[in-house]
C-alpha cells in the first residue's frame, strides 16, 4: 500500500479510470469541504484528521489535508518493454508547484 497525497492528486487517483485501488482517505474537514461535486465514492472510508495528523501520518508537510491509501501500482511487464522503440525512466518526480 502506498499513499498518494496534495488535493489534486487525490482527486485524479479517485477519477474514473485510475489504476490505483482506492482504500481509504484521511482529510481536514476544510481540505473535505473542497471536494464539491467530486465527492469521494459513499464505499471509501473517510477519516477526519488534523494536519498534524497527516504530518506524522505521511511525514512531509505538502499534503494540503488530504491523503488516499492506494493499493499497489499494476506495472507493466519488463518484458514489454522489449516491444517499445522508446522507454522514458523517470524517478523522484515532484510538482514544483
Amino acid at each position: 500500500m502506498d499513499w498518494i497525497y496534495g488535493r489534486q492528486a487525490v482527486r485524479l487517483a479517485l477519477a474514473p479510470g485510475a489504476k490505483r485501488r482506492a482504500h481509504r482517505l484521511v482529510a481536514t474537514p476544510a481540505a473535505l469541504s473542497t471536494f464539491g461535486r467530486h465527492e469521494p465514492p459513499d464505499s471509501l472510508p473517510v477519516t477526519r484528521a488534523e494536519p498534524h495528523d497527516l504530518d506524522r501520518l505521511l511525514g512531509v508537510h505538502e499534503h494540503q489535508g488530504m491523503a488516499l491509501e492506494v493499493g499497489d501500482y499494476p506495472y507493466v511487464p519488463p518484458a514489454r518493454f522489449a516491444e517499445s522503440d522508446l522507454v522514458v525512466v523517470l524517478d523522484q518526480v515532484t510538482d514544483p508547484r
